[in-house]
């Protein structure tokens, strides 16, 4: 005989009493039509954490934007207005790295992290999804305008000056 020996099977009117009940025990739990079971895809103490994170976020927000302006160099005045530091003073009470830093996380909380490959969702570009007949003729002009200044502002790179030996230095000739 193996060990453990099987166990004994219920008879078909077992069987199906087993099963009526089952779905009796389970009628007060069944999802009601176009409801998920589980809403906020987590569990209860996962929420909950969840939860008390997002209002010590809410409470600590103000705090942290401005120690990161502090650590960005930014200052306030008295009546809490920002005020730029000179970029010379700020260097010298703060770290140039931990300003670095401070200027990037301040920048990702005031305008959002950028998308990455400069893509949109479409596969075009921002200037690729531009419609241009719904442009008044005055917008377009200013456009046409705009883009004239820009192509005459591009500058052809230039090679630096030739490079001197005067009394033992090197500078420029200019």
């Amino acid at each position: 005989m193996p060990y453990p020996p099987p166990r004994p099977r219920k008879s078909e009117k077992e069987l199906k009493q087993a099963q009526e009940a089952r779905a009796r025990a389970l009628v007060p739990h069944r999802f009601a039509p176009g409801r998920s079971g589980n809403l906020h895809g987590m569990s209860r103490d996962q929420h909950a954490l969840y939860r008390e994170t997002r209002q010590l976020r809410a409470k600590l927000g103000p705090l942290v934007e401005r120690r990161l302006a502090e650590l960005s160099g930014i200052e306030f005045d008295e009546a809490g207005e920002p005020a730029l530091v000179p970029l010379a003073e700020a260097v010298e009470k703060i770290d140039p790295r931990v300003m670095a830093v401070a200027v990037n996380a301040l920048d990702y909380r005031i305008f959002g992290k950028p998308r990455e490959g400069g893509e949109e969702a479409g596969g075009l570009r921002a200037a690729e999804q531009l419609d241009l007949s719904r442009l008044s003729p005055e917008e377009i002009e200013t456009i046409a305008a705009a883009a004239q200044l820009l192509a005459r502002a591009r500058v052809q790179p230039q090679e630096p000056p030739p490079l001197q030996v005067i009394d033992g230095e090197v500078g420029t000739s200019e």
